[in-house]
């Protein structure tokens, strides 16, 4: 289980929503090459404990060729207090269910596909918060099938 709480978190200035990007997973600092995320099925078990959202949805996301984006067509479940099933969905490259939020370079961007394709780090977000998100955030599995 890792768990993440409020003292720790910062905004994520350049995201655009602004963005919180509490689990961050980067394959080469774990000795693996990027993940073709396409088609995939992932399960993520979220809990919260005094967690204030303030509004904010959760979010899985890619990176890949400096660019990030975020599926919002499957929000993430956190309860609050007690864990609860884990979330699960398909990984699919629909642009209409997902937003682009950040890219290194404007001038070289990578559509959803390619980051999909070749995913080197991905996690989870907070996005759309109307204060400061605070209280703990834990997660109990997280798997790629």
């Amino acid at each position: 289980m890792r768990v993440a709480d409020h003292t720790r978190w910062s905004v994520d200035a350049p995201e655009r929503p602004i963005s919180i990007l509490p689990f961050i997973l980067y394959r080469n600092w774990v000795g693996e090459p990027p993940i073709d995320l396409r088609g995939t099925e992932i399960s993520i078990q979220l809990r919260g404990d005094d967690l204030k959202l303030h509004g904010a949805e959760c979010y899985f996301w890619a990176h890949a060729s400096g660019t990030r984006w975020h599926c919002r067509g499957r929000p993430l479940t956190i309860r609050d207090g007690c864990w609860d099933e884990p979330s699960r969905f398909t990984v699919e490259s629909v642009e209409t269910a997902c937003y682009r939020s950040w890219v290194r370079d404007p001038a070289i961007v990578a559509d959803l596909d390619t980051v999909l394709a070749g995913a080197g780090s991905y996690g989870i977000s907070l996005v759309g918060f109307s204060h400061e998100v605070s209280g703990k955030l834990a997660m109990g599995s997280f798997e790629i099938r």
